[in-house]
This record gives structure tokens, sequence and C-alpha cells, in this order.
């Protein structure tokens, strides 16, 4: 526990606040749903509410009302600036922690960012289970955003001088994993890299389709290993629109392999799931419940190979 000391308040940081305050910081918002999810029982409620109470009252987070259409607004935390203060001092780095705007967030935004954020909790309670797995890295959309991945996807003709210039679209995945699964002594570990897209079946065919060929080409050009220091890459895309989706997207991806005339070792490396409302963790990430977008007789694949 650390006490915090400024000329208004003094305030005891205990180890539950530094708990949520280290997770708020790598999750960028949390419901208490979700810390109850990743570090409770679902008996559990009552106590984070007041934890997360008292570290609002102090400053060191901050207390947004969800947009509804209808009910009550139920609350997600983000981090204060004292919260931020706090996290530097233990030397967190956080001129890249995405700062919500005052204003409310829109709606699509946050439902987004917290279907991103259950998976990635189940990442971590993944590694937590699974001794030979280990989640060497985790990162956010929100923290990628504020360095993107640029591609180029072709020539275009500048306004004015006539000069022709490359156009650039920029990419990031809701979330970057890498795993690595000791195969015991003697065995090279190996490495398993996940480019998370997660879909809530909002994204049009035109848009899914530009930025899968944008992903492509930003990891056939050298660019991804560039930025993330390895080869490794399967590219999960997880909705939460259900099987009918899934079928959707795989047709979508079809075609741009296609028309890149992509190898199949390529095609491999993309796979599609349907979300559950409860995500059990070894079931997401070990088991046969995704599909490589080829024809519908593929029988599904796990999305870690730990054999």
């Amino acid at each position: 526990m650390k006490a915090v000391n400024d000329t208004s308040d003094t305030y005891l940081i205990s180890g539950v606040d530094d708990r949520f305050l280290r997770a708020i910081y790598r999750y960028h918002m949390l419901k208490p749903e979700q810390l109850i999810r990743r570090y409770y029982s679902k008996g559990s409620l009552t106590f984070v509410k007041a934890r997360l109470k008292l570290s609002t009252d102090h400053g060191y987070l901050s207390a947004n009302q969800q947009p509804t259409i209808r009910g009550r607004s139920p609350f997600y935390y983000t981090l204060a600036s004292k919260g931020i203060k706090y996290l530097k001092e233990a030397g967190f780095e956080v001129n890249r922690y995405y700062r919500p705007s005052r204003k409310v967030e829109y709606l699509p935004f946050l439902l987004h960012t917290f279907s991103v954020n259950d998976v990635l909790i189940a990442a971590e309670l993944l590694v937590e289970d699974q001794p030979q797995l280990t989640l060497e890295e985790m990162q956010h959309e929100l923290t990628l955003k504020q360095d993107p991945c640029r591609v180029p996807v072709g020539r275009e003709r500048l306004s004015g001088d006539g000069n022709i210039s490359t156009k650039h679209i920029s990419i990031v995945p809701d979330g970057w994993l890498d795993f690595r699964y000791d195969r015991g002594e003697g065995t090279q570990e190996r490495r398993m890299c996940i480019w998370l897209e997660v879909d809530r079946g909002t994204v049009g065919m035109r848009d899914f389709k530009e930025k899968a060929a944008a992903l492509l080409t930003f990891y056939n050009s050298g660019a991804y290993q560039k930025r993330f220091g390895t080869n490794s890459l399967r590219v999960a895309f997880a909705t939460t629109d259900g099987m009918t989706r899934v079928k959707q997207m795989r047709i979508w991806l079809r075609d741009v392999l296609t028309k890149q005339q992509e190898k199949p070792g390529i095609a491999e490396r993309f796979v599609c799931t349907a979300l559950p409302d409860e995500i059990d963790p070894a079931t997401l990430f070990l088991t046969p419940v995704w599909y490589v977008p080829s024809d519908n007789n593929t029988p599904p694949v796990s999305l870690l190979v730990t054999e």
C-alpha cells in the first residue's frame, strides 16, 4: 500500500485500488462486471463498486455513464488525473494512455471497446490456468491508435500540381496478443501472435474488404515484421453478431484472398468465430471454434496450437 499526499487530500492506496488502477490502464475503460470477471467471483459486485467509488471520490478514477435508450445508465471507469499521476510515479508510460473526451462517448464506440476488453480479459485469464502458456505482450487498440500502421494501397494524383503520390491508409488491430507456448526442455517455445478484430455486425462489405486487403499488404510487405518484431500472425475476426455474420465474413475474406491471389498458407492465417455472451477462455482460445475462409466443408480449428 502507498500513501499519496497532496495539499487537498491524503489517501492510502490499497492493494485492491492499485490492482484496479493498473487494470484500467491496460484496458483503458472497464465496467465493474469486467473487473469482477478478471479478479473476483460474481458475488463481489458490492465490494468492487465500493472500491471504485472510493477511488473516484478521491480523484483517481473517473466514473462515466454509458448512454442508454431506456433504464438506468450503467457506469464504466477510466483513469482520472491522480490515477495517471500515481501510475506515472510507479513507472508506467502514461503518455500513451488513451484519455477519453469530456463529452459522452459515442455508444457504438463504447460497446465495441467493452467487447474488445472481454476478449483481452479472457486472454489474461487463459494463461493463469495454462502453465505452459504465457502472454508475453498485449497491446490495446486505443494505445495502438496513437501510432497506427500505415499501409500503401495505391497511387493518387494530387490536386493542383498534378504530381502522383502514394495513397496510404492507417490500420490498427483491436488488440495484438503475443502468446508463448513452452513445449518442454530442449525444445524451442512456440510463438503465436494474434491480430484481433472484434466485429459487432456494423461494418459493411466495402470497409471490411478494404481493411482485410490492407492487412495482407501490411504483412506481405514486411512492414508487419518490422512493426511487431515477428512473422507470427493469425488474424482473428470475433463477432458478437452470430454465425450468420461469421459466414458473411468468410465469404468476404475469400473474395479478398482470391482477388490478391494469395497462397493457401496465407489464407489459413485468417479465422472467424462467433463470441458467446459469456466467454470461456479455454473454449475461445484452445478448442476448434474458429473457421478459415475456405469452403464450408473445412472443419473449425483452434486459435492457439498447443500440441
